[in-house]
């Protein structure tokens, strides 16, 4: 007995290695007793010793208050160290980064995490030499047409974060942290070019498109579609309407606006000339992004599908597909067919 406890007490002090990285994340799962915490811990490398992590669990009388999440593990720290924070719920502070997502909900969550040390965020969002000092693609100058518009409210870095979970490290600052996201998604944005290189360079010189043209037109094609198999197709209706001249006439454009972030667009906000992402008052594109495009959309505004569509309506019957006409005539059919949708669904 004596062997046995000198074995736990030596192995629960020993450092669990994270090899050259500044952390690594262990998963706890919701509704784990010990014996699934420890096996799950083995497996994501964390435990060496399954009887030894197990029993110091029971001993320490933790295994009644395992809580779920992520725990952050830094340099020196030991089995000892994790179990104390499986029963308090030491978990890493977590950032969850949604496709379609916009700045906005960033910065609220942000604010949420830590509002004292992430506070600058919003503010590094909108400093040129900062964004252009890690790469984010920012216009040579604004377009005539928004010149004398208030855009002191307007990320630039709209539409340059990548999807996903991060964990926010203990140390990191606002800006350690801006940088370290952006530049992971614009590694995937160059990735996503390298695989579609022909396409990338073909649309740049049809359209006379930039990186951040590109990206507007995905940000369009991800609040506007649902299902990924309509991307491309939406996708080429914003094509023809560019090709032809048209007003883009995207909804979600009309609520890009810290006044209208998350409400349901209105007819007044189409006749709105002070926001510059109002698709329905200016032709072409918007000023930018207005979300995190994911890389179906990125792929759908490379690849686009070959049609003759300059319209498209949610068909409203609950599958979250869309309907797409070639004329107006046709399209006013499809609101119609919406519209009588919408109210059998009501009844």
């Amino acid at each position: 007995m004596v062997g046995t406890s000198v074995s736990v007490y030596n192995y629960v002090h020993e450092p669990i290695s994270i090899g050259a990285r500044p952390y690594r994340v262990a998963r706890i799962r919701p509704r784990s007793g010990s014996r699934q915490v420890t096996a799950d811990l083995a497996r994501q490398g964390f435990v060496r010793s399954r009887w030894r992590f197990q029993l110091y669990l029971w001993l320490s009388g933790q295994s009644r208050a395992i809580r779920p999440g992520l725990y952050c593990l830094y340099p020196n720290q030991t089995p000892r160290d994790l179990v104390r924070m499986i029963g308090r719920g030491a978990i890493c502070p977590a950032l969850l980064i949604r496709r379609g997502d916009n700045s906005f909900d960033l910065f609220r969550r942000l604010r949420h995490l830590d509002a004292k040390r992430f506070g600058a965020v919003e503010r590094l969002c909108r400093d040129r030499r900062f964004l252009r000092s890690i790469g984010v693609p920012l216009p040579s100058r604004v377009p005539e047409k928004f010149a004398a518009r208030d855009l002191s409210w307007a990320p630039l870095c709209e539409g340059w974060w990548p999807p996903g979970e991060f964990i926010v490290e203990q140390r990191e600052t606002a800006r350690s942290l801006v940088a370290r996201l952006i530049k992971q998604s614009l590694r995937r944005f160059q990735t996503i070019v390298g695989e579609n290189r022909s396409a990338y360079v073909e649309k740049k010189q049809r359209f006379s498109l930039d990186d951040i043209g590109l990206m507007t037109l995905a940000s369009l094609v991800e609040r506007e579609a649902v299902l990924d198999r309509e991307r491309p197709i939406i996708a080429s209706v914003f094509f023809n309407r560019l090709r032809d001249g048209w007003r883009l006439d995207s909804d979600p454009t009309l609520v890009y606006h810290p006044r209208r972030i998350g409400a349901i667009p209105r007819p007044a906000d189409r006749r709105d000339r002070t926001n510059p992402y109002n698709t329905y008052t200016f032709k072409g594109l918007p000023l930018g992004p207005i979300a995190i495009p994911g890389r179906r959309s990125i792929e759908a505004v490379l690849r686009p599908a070959s049609t003759a569509y300059f319209f498209f309506v949610a068909r409203g019957d609950g599958t979250a597909a869309h309907r797409f006409s070639r004329t107006s005539s046709e399209h006013k059919d499809a609101v119609r067919a919406l519209r009588e949708n919408l109210r059998r669904r009501r009844r």
